[in-house]
């Protein structure tokens, strides 16, 4: 049995829409408007934009050291995990996720009508998976899908790399196992991006909005062997990606300048989370300061959710997890400025 056997049943022949572009051929195909809204667009942005561009791809194949036919572009890492709820769960079957984690896993599967099996992250061992639960679990519900975090969100520590090993091996014909390694480029933690030709259950999800900034573009990618990644394609809304964001990726990918300010800019983010690390410990009602991967801290207080009202009033945003861990808050890295409100803000706080 492969991989490509989970996908869903109507899905393994389906054929994706044609979204041809045939650079300066006439293009009468797709009811665009042939007329551009301004002359001072640099871009003919009356256009449908390829689906999965190019240069885009070659530049992430570059970056992610995987072949172009392995790599999907999507919009944002959301997309990605859209795509592959809804590549393989019909309705009423099971994904497995480990929380606290990510909650657009939950999101997603539910919205397309599947069940949500939790096997929670020991505590006890700092966090890890509890991987005879997950087997067990994946088992008992026929589970085709389990969603991995690495560095882990919203705790933001390593994940130990020879538990996700067990378990794709454990679950080579029975279920996908998702590595979202959304925050990876923050940390030394090492990808699994090598072992996608070995593992053809294993599937990869990067963004570009946290290490390059890119939030607000929305784009990201998903790493799969190329049987699934087709699949992937064929699925996925024809145009998701728009060209403002494509060119702006593009430029940053084709300029050795600007990747070299990114790097520079996550420097500079992990420099100031040690520091707002350092001031969160002086807080007697902080229990616990997680030391993150990631660019934000996760802290544990008496009450998450009377934390982020008091943060709130004072026209700050962080994000309660208490339905998830008792006190967890997680605090984004942000400007020097804003942590030092931030600080300030804390000093007030009556538990």
């Amino acid at each position: 049995m492969k991989a490509f056997d989970l996908v869903r049943e109507n899905l393994k022949n389906f054929k994706a829409y044609d979204t041809s572009i045939m650079g300066e051929k006439i293009l009468l195909n797709a009811n665009e408007n042939p007329y551009l809204a301004s002359e001072d667009f640099e871009s003919p942005y009356n256009r449908y934009p390829e689906s999965q561009p190019k240069f885009l791809l070659h530049s992430l194949s570059k970056a992610y050291k995987a072949k172009e036919e392995q790599i999907v572009i999507t919009s944002g890492g959301d997309q990605a995990i859209d795509l592959i709820i809804r590549c393989f769960i019909n309705e009423g079957e099971s994904v497995i996720i480990t929380p606290p984690t990510f909650v657009m896993y939950q999101f997603y599967t539910e919205v397309q009508g599947g069940k949500v099996i939790k096997v929670p992250l020991m505590e006890q061992n700092n966090y890890q998976l509890n991987v005879a639960e997950i087997i067990k679990q994946q088992e008992i519900t026929k589970a085709k899908v389990v969603f991995l975090v690495n560095p882990s969100a919203p705790l933001g520590h390593e994940i130990h790399k020879d538990d996700i090993l067990y378990l794709l091996k454990a679950l080579k014909d029975k279920a996908i196992v998702v590595v979202d390694e959304a925050y990876i480029e923050f940390s030394e933690v090492e990808s699994f991006m090598s072992k996608i030709d070995e593992f053809d259950n294993l599937m990869i999800i990067r963004t570009l909005s946290k290490y390059y900034g890119f939030a607000g573009l929305r784009l990201g990618a998903l790493i799969a062997n190329h049987e699934i990644a087709e699949i992937i394609r064929a699925i996925m809304p024809p145009y998701s990606l728009s060209m403002p964001a494509i060119k702006v990726a593009e430029g940053v990918f084709g300029s050795e300048k600007l990747l070299s300010q990114a790097k520079e800019n996550a420097g500079n983010i992990l420099k100031t989370k040690k520091v707002l690390e350092d001031a969160l410990e002086l807080f007697p009602y902080v229990k616990k300061v997680f030391k993150t991967k990631t660019n934000y801290v996760f802290i544990i207080v008496d009450n998450g959710d009377d934390f982020k009202k008091h943060c709130f009033e004072n026209e700050i945003l962080v994000r309660s997890f208490e339905s998830q861990i008792k006190g967890g808050v997680r605090i984004s890295i942000g400007s020097d400025l804003e942590n030092e409100i931030l600080i300030r803000t804390m000093k007030n706080y009556k538990k």
